[in-house]
């Protein structure tokens, strides 16, 4: 991970285009507000019928409903919500690019961190998440995937403070930290992945190791990011 990112710490404020300059910002996957979003019921409801006829042979499976942006693809997360992604750019995203000025603001973003890359371009297990945050200040938040290593890195030099996390005494430290920050990548962008045949096992691990505080009535965490009630 060291490597990739001596290759590729540059400056990395996008071009400028009709919508303006903007500034990308390291994020953890771990920041994704999917279960922290706002309810909102819109005006005009719509009378929902009680009993709906459900056909023979029918399998309610995690779908990908057409939207009409070229290059962009819509999934719907096992729990019913949805996200987004560009195979061509390697991108993902909760953000709807169906508002074409959030969509240009995605793929240029998405442009200038795959040139970042450098030599490391044709790695294609290498994915970019992009959040537009709705206080944004022209800001679009991001994080590279490496799904081969199972780690998060970014493309300059990042501070533990502004990603808020802990600081770390040995690159062992850092390393667990970001396997769950990946783990947690995958949880909320999981219907086009391709999982390898020993990651079931390297996963159980990790949240064996997760369980051992409260289990054993540790006073020292285990260095992840979700408690045992979340756990189990």
């Amino acid at each position: 991970m060291s490597n990739t990112q001596e290759k590729t710490n540059t400056s990395l404020d996008a071009p400028s285009g009709r919508q303006g300059p903007f500034t990308l910002v390291p994020v953890l996957p771990s920041t994704n507000n999917r279960y922290n979003q706002p309810v909102s019921i819109a005006a005009n409801k719509v009378a929902l019928p009680k009993v709906q006829l459900i056909p023979p042979w029918t399998r309610v499976v995690s779908f990908s409903p057409p939207i009409p942006v070229i290059g962009w693809e819509c999934h719907v997360h096992p729990e019913g919500d949805k996200y987004f992604r560009h195979a061509r750019l390697r991108a993902v995203t909760p953000v709807s690019p169906l508002n074409l000025v959030a969509g240009r603001i995605l793929e240029q973003a998405a442009t200038a961190l795959i040139e970042a890359l450098g030599s490391a371009q044709g790695d294609n297990t290498i994915e970019i998440y992009l959040n537009i945050p709705e206080d944004g200040k022209n800001a679009v938040q991001y994080c590279y995937i490496d799904h081969t290593n199972r780690q998060v890195f970014w493309a300059r030099a990042t501070s533990t403070v502004e990603l808020g996390l802990e600081s770390f005494e040995s690159d062992g430290f850092l390393k667990s930290a970001l396997t769950g920050e990946y783990w947690n990548h995958v949880e909320n962008f999981p219907c086009h992945q391709i999982y390898w045949a020993d990651a079931e096992d390297e996963l159980k691990g990790i949240l064996g190791h997760g369980a051992i505080g409260e289990e054993f009535l540790c006073d020292v965490k285990p260095g992840v990011n979700w408690d045992f009630q979340q756990y189990r």
